[in-house]
């Protein structure tokens, strides 16, 4: 599992949901021989894709079992390869969500995406500060001025939402730190 997918599903307390959900709507419905493979496909590890993978996992991405064979001829290696990535919205079926579990998908999407566009940056700015000799204290000021900002309590907040966002980004930054140093 790409690894700023897990830390986000961690965050969210999603990892255990997530997994069984996957395995309940894209993995137990094939064979036990293939299923390897699948869940592989389905967590982006599986760097060489022959016909028969291809066969088994597009029908996931919304091709029909009828024009795989078509599909795989007629497009680009870049668009397959993109195609054929992990990406952690294809693996929910949302139109067959419930309004409650498509908020909690929703929530969960959202912090893999700024998990998977933001971490590395954080983690590149934590390295160098701890190398360049700064305190943690400073370090976690400066995570939060740069990147977590918009967490951050505003004047119209009250005073026990102030106080929740402040844990809560506190928390987060820990998190953050505690990934760093994994």
């Amino acid at each position: 599992m790409p690894r700023t997918l897990s830390l986000a599903l961690k965050w969210c307390k999603a990892k255990e949901r997530w997994l069984s959900y996957v395995y309940y709507h894209h993995i137990k419905k094939y064979p036990k021989n293939m299923r390897s493979n699948i869940v592989k496909q389905c967590l982006g590890l599986k760097p060489k894709w022959s016909t028969s993978d291809m066969h088994a996992y597009l029908p996931l991405k919304g091709i029909s079992h009828e024009k795989i064979d078509e599909f795989i001829e007629t497009t680009s290696p870049t668009t397959l390869a993109r195609l054929l990535s992990m990406d952690f919205n294809d693996t929910i079926l949302w139109k067959e969500l419930t309004e409650e579990e498509t908020a909690y998908w929703n929530r969960v999407s959202s912090w893999v995406r700024w998990f998977r566009t933001t971490y590395a940056y954080i983690e590149n700015a934590y390295k160098i500060s701890k190398d360049v000799g700064k305190n943690i204290d400073d370090i976690k000021v400066m995570i939060i001025q740069k990147f977590l900002y918009q967490l951050m309590p505003t004047d119209a907040d009250d005073e026990n939402t102030k106080q929740a966002k402040y844990n809560y980004v506190d928390s987060l930054v820990n998190y953050l730190i505690e990934s760093f140093d994994d």
